[in-house]
């Protein structure tokens, strides 16, 4: 395996594109820069467009972001996030100020202490606002001026920017699904039109591990359709096009094409799904050590030494950065 680290590394130099300075989860771009994640729950700008690292990473609080998103309407832009720390059995849910400088935050051994004394008490460094969570949050998404996340075995909340709470709405139970070991519970949340919607109105989408889907109103959380899919294995994460195709990735070897009122079309994959992009009428996808294109033609497939974990639409052209923090062109 050295062998083959050594030689991806080669590669990476060759090409001229700076690796991230830790193993990376996600990228957001933020106007003319990226923020990028680490799987630890670091953060750290990049150059757009040279990707060179800007400053040194930050981790303003000893957890890894398990879900978080961008919204820079306005020229303002804001970071929400959600941060977990399993072991600890803590939480936070946090906004930062992007124009802002990134703000260290406590060490793991002073969370555990505090957490011991006065649970919730130490926040996300250098937060607008941070909450702590009495749950494990499984899934963070925005529409508008609203922003809704999900909490195991609690409900769907729905919050404004400045953490003012809209609505709260409890968890969809799926009969059909019961026999289907956490079949009911919740992996990620969407923004989408619901099916059949002629006119296109955004609504609140929530994805369960067994493959059950629900749509909400963004207004007040109410149930308008609910149903569920036979996906074979358990979703992860899932994906819509601006036409309403959905992408939805299963553990941990399955994919699957649906659009409403029909069946899924599953194939298998070597691994995870990390990421993907609607591009030009297909899906490109940040696979377990290939990349994947996916359109009406079929699935082609490519090869690659590392893990996807996430795409960019970059001047140069859709660009992969995998988990060792190399960039390089992704191959469709």
């Amino acid at each position: 395996m050295a062998g083959s680290t050594e030689g991806s590394t080669m590669r990476k130099r060759m090409q001229g594109w700076p690796d991230t300075p830790f193993p990376p989860k996600r990228v957001h771009k933020v106007g003319e820069r990226l923020l990028c994640e680490s799987v630890d729950g670091a953060l750290c700008w990049l150059d757009g467009t040279s990707l060179e690292v800007v400053g040194e990473p930050t981790q303003p609080f000893p957890g890894r972001i398990t879900h978080a998103f961008v919204e820079d309407d306005g020229g303002a832009p804001r970071y929400i996030g959600l941060w977990v720390e399993r072991e600890l059995r803590a939480a936070r849910m946090a906004s930062l100020d992007l124009q802002e400088p990134l703000t260290a935050g406590v060490e793991r051994h002073e969370l555990r202490a505090s957490e011991q004394e006065e649970p919730g008490e130490m926040q996300v460094a250098g937060a607008l606002w941070s909450h702590p969570l009495e749950a494990e949050p499984l899934g963070l998404v925005s529409h508008g001026e609203r922003i809704a996340f999900c909490m195991h075995r609690r409900g769907i909340y729905c919050i404004g920017f400045s953490s003012e709470e809209h609505w709260r709405v409890p968890l969809v139970s799926w009969p059909e699904l019961a026999p289907v070991p956490d079949g009911s519970v919740v992996v990620c949340l969407v923004s989408a039109p619901a099916p059949d919607d002629a006119d296109g109105v955004e609504r609140l989408w929530a994805w369960s591990a067994g493959g059950g889907w629900s749509v909400h109103d963004w207004e007040n959380g109410a149930l308008l359709d609910m149903g569920s899919l036979d996906l074979r294995e358990r979703l992860e994460s899932a994906w819509v096009s601006e036409n309403g195709e959905w992408l939805l990735a299963s553990a941990p070897e399955r994919m699957a094409r649906w659009n409403p009122g029909g069946e899924p079309e599953s194939v298998h994959v070597t691994g995870p799904v990390n990421d993907a992009l609607w591009i030009d009428g297909g899906w490109s996808c940040a696979g377990w050590r290939e990349d994947l294109r996916w359109n009406e033609r079929g699935l082609k497939r490519k090869q690659r030494p590392e893990i996807g974990m996430a795409l960019l639409d970059h001047e140069e052209g859709l660009m992969l950065l995998d988990n060792i923090g190399g960039w390089s062109p992704f191959q469709f």
